[in-house]
């Protein structure tokens, strides 16, 4: 397949529109919390431990409900973060909030009980933006410091460094064991890593390419430099894929732009499949690009696209979505380009296991997989829109 092909993204549209812009999508496996400006809270997806902050008697909701519940709360949300069935919030007065599965303390809370409404998590303020993934739920201060909520402490940091952005990508996707990867961000924009796949016997981790393999580490807190040109200001990466953004260019890197031979050659590849993947790359011209996100999309195609001729397939998709500067939406993913409808301006972009956009006349709309299926085969589509009425 040529990578130059273009494939339209089918787009449906909403019926009505939102009051608000949104501020924030988290999107995780099984469930997706929309953030709104006004500081409410749309979730949708499974709600089996309470984790979209609704009463556990609503075990789902999809975004094709009719009249969708908004988490029920006097607070003012500024920051949200959704790992592995749990849901993390900053409210503006700086406190800090959690609900849905504690089984692993991801919220902190001394007692694995599963919460259902959002829950005061700590009596320490100046909490600034939440990050989530897997079973790791981390939050930084005003100060600029990183704390583990689990423990409800400061994550070792022995140069003092103050940190300005987290990426957290933490899953499990059949290849091994679980996956954490932590880039962090410092004021001075450099870039640092720590997490479980940094060890040299990570073979499928992409970001073994990015640094220093010579380096000892003690545990999965060792914080270490990303090996990168200073003149990066954005970099990003999941187990099979990333980009790095400069001044003039974004390079983007890994599975979600390898094509079908190169997918194939993985399976024969005699070095090292993170150096094989890191050297698939393509560039793009930073002038024309707005914003950039990238994950893996959801292997249960019911998380959030609530599709009802679906069945739980286990497939795994790396994205790298690009906005552009004239509205158009650019989703690289596994040797396919789809490029968004031409007569749909596009002015915000969230990604995640799925990813989620807003038009310029404030319409939202999710992007992911589905499947369709009749008598004679089961058909794997891009994308699908479901209209969220609220």
């Amino acid at each position: 397949m040529k990578r130059n092909i273009l494939i339209s993204i089918l787009i449906l549209s909403l019926q009505c529109t939102f009051a608000h812009e949104l501020l924030d999508v988290a999107s995780g496996k099984n469930h997706s919390l929309l953030l709104f400006e006004n500081g409410k809270i749309l979730p949708f997806g499974h709600n089996d431990y309470g984790q979209l902050g609704l009463s556990k008697t609503i075990n789902f909701q999809s975004i094709s409900e009719e009249k969708p519940l908004y988490i029920d709360t006097s607070e003012k949300f500024i920051s949200i973060a959704v790992g592995l069935d749990f849901s993390l919030a900053v409210s503006e007065d700086g406190t800090l909030w959690g609900w849905g599965n504690n089984a692993n303390y991801q919220l902190g809370l001394k007692l694995p009980q599963d919460i259902e409404k959002p829950q005061l998590l700590t009596d320490i303020k100046g909490w600034k933006k939440v990050f989530a993934g897997g079973y790791e739920s981390l939050a930084l201060k005003d100060d600029g410091t990183l704390w583990d909520l689990r423990t409800l402490e400061i994550i070792k940091n022995p140069n003092n460094t103050i940190w300005k952005d987290v990426k957290v990508f933490g899953e499990n996707w059949g290849f091994g064991d679980y996956t954490l990867i932590v880039i962090l961000q410092d004021i001075d924009d450099k870039f640092w890593i720590y997490g479980t796949c940094t060890k040299s016997s990570d073979d499928f981790s992409i970001v073994n390419s990015f640094i220093d393999k010579n380096v000892i580490f003690i545990d999965n807190d060792t914080i270490q430099p990303i090996i990168i040109s200073p003149d990066i200001t954005s970099f990003q990466v999941t187990d099979l894929s990333g980009f790095y953004r400069n001044k003039s260019d974004i390079i983007i890197f890994g599975l979600s732009v390898a094509n079908d031979e190169e997918i194939q050659q993985i399976k024969n590849c005699k070095e090292s499949v993170y150096n094989y993947l890191s050297n698939i790359t393509i560039n793009k011209k930073n002038k024309n690009i707005r914003n950039i996100v990238m994950g893996n999309f959801s292997d249960k195609v019911t998380l959030a696209l609530d599709i009802s001729q679906s069945q739980n397939k286990m497939h795994y998709y790396s994205y790298s979505a690009l906005l552009q500067k004239n509205g158009k939406l650019i989703i690289y993913t596994n040797g396919k380009k789809m490029i968004s409808d031409k007569n749909v301006k596009i002015s915000k972009i969230f990604g995640g296991s799925n990813i989620f956009v807003q038009a310029d006349d404030d319409k939202v709309y999710g992007i992911g997989y589905f499947y369709s299926q009749n008598e004679y085969m089961v058909q794997e589509l891009f994308s699908y829109y479901i209209p969220i009425n609220y």
